[in-house]
């Protein structure tokens, strides 16, 4: 029985996350400082997606996403929910939190993720350092 299940575990993270060469997207962070976050609203559905402004990052979360956004490498993943976003110029980020809390990445598929269905394959940019990952996730959840 161990073999079957340790081959069904393997096929199924194969599928869930598979690492590929996606270029970084261009953000203008660089001209701006004024990084918009957002949430969706309790009646927003998957066919529906509803969002509203929730506030503006301090500079101190500025500062946190741009360290984030140096050190981050990309990931192609098949299943990807946000209730969060972030606008960066003309782009909106979904904000891909783990099931315990932590930050995963910022979801930067299409031109604003909130439009993207969860079950779609997702580029995410994801940072290794979670000091970073866990700055940046409180200065969006703190955004007024």
């Amino acid at each position: 029985m161990r073999p079957s299940l340790h081959g069904l575990l393997s096929g199924v993270v194969a599928l869930a996350a598979v690492s590929c060469a996606v270029p970084k997207p261009q953000l203008s962070l660089d001209t701006t400082n004024v990084v918009t976050v957002y949430e969706k609203t309790p009646d927003a559905t998957l066919s529906h997606p509803k969002v509203q402004k929730v506030g503006k990052l301090d500079s101190r979360g500025v500062s946190h996403l741009r360290k984030f956004l140096a050190g981050a490498k990309t990931k192609r993943l098949g299943y990807v929910s946000s209730n969060r976003f972030v606008q960066v110029g003309d782009r909106r980020l979904g904000v891909v939190v783990w099931s315990d809390g932590r930050l995963l990445g910022l979801d930067f598929s299409g031109q604003d993720a909130s439009l993207v269905p969860p079950t779609t394959t997702h580029s995410v940019l994801v940072n290794s350092d979670e000091v970073v990952s866990k700055h940046l996730l409180d200065a969006v959840k703190e955004a007024k």
